[in-house]
């Protein structure tokens, strides 16, 4: 059986309801499982549609064959820094199904908040993204980089004028960083 072409699986995406987006993303991630040459293209048909993502993220978190599609969303963060914030909320926090994707898609929302950092809404998201990154990175297990980057969360929070619940959460990273 050959490999649909992107272009094929481009066309024939861009007319189907959601439902079929996952049953198709199902049947792909299945195949993608044991062939790399199914792997690739799944790789590229994210590439092409990033408004699949919220759709791929589902279809991994509903079991199956979430592997190639994790795979999948890691080289679309890598190659697409601009993939929408909301996309962050698919990915429930503490799941490390994902790998370095939900870490990749924080460290990006993180860059475009530093450079909006001069208002306190520019701040404030910097801080709520410091916290969700570290707590993605301590969800990965890497202690020494969350550590860090909630200690820059906690910074970030110490300049708003109402941080609300930021510096618990950050220092409830810090706790646990120590344990």
């Amino acid at each position: 059986m050959a490999v649909a072409t992107p272009r094929f699986l481009l066309g024939l995406l861009m007319e189907t309801s959601e439902e079929q987006d996952r049953r198709v993303l199902t049947v792909l991630a299945r195949a993608a499982d044991t062939r790399p040459e199914v792997r690739e293209r799944l790789t590229e048909l994210l590439s092409l549609l990033p408004g699949l993502s919220p759709t791929a993220v589902a279809v991994a978190l509903s079991g199956g064959y979430p592997k190639p599609l994790a795979d999948a969303l890691t080289s679309l963060a890598e190659r697409n820094p601009a993939l929408p914030a909301d996309l962050l909320d698919a990915v429930p926090a503490g799941v490390t199904l994902f790998g370095e994707f939900p870490v990749l898609l924080t460290q990006s929302l993180v860059e475009a908040y530093e450079g909006r950092a001069k208002t306190q809404n520019g701040l404030r998201g910097l801080a709520k993204t410091l916290v969700h990154l570290a707590e993605r990175l301590a969800g990965l297990g890497r202690a020494d980089q969350a550590e860090a980057t909630a200690r820059r969360a906690l910074d970030t929070a110490a300049r708003l004028d109402e941080p609300g619940d930021l510096p618990a959460r950050a220092e409830r990273l810090l706790a646990g960083s120590h344990d």
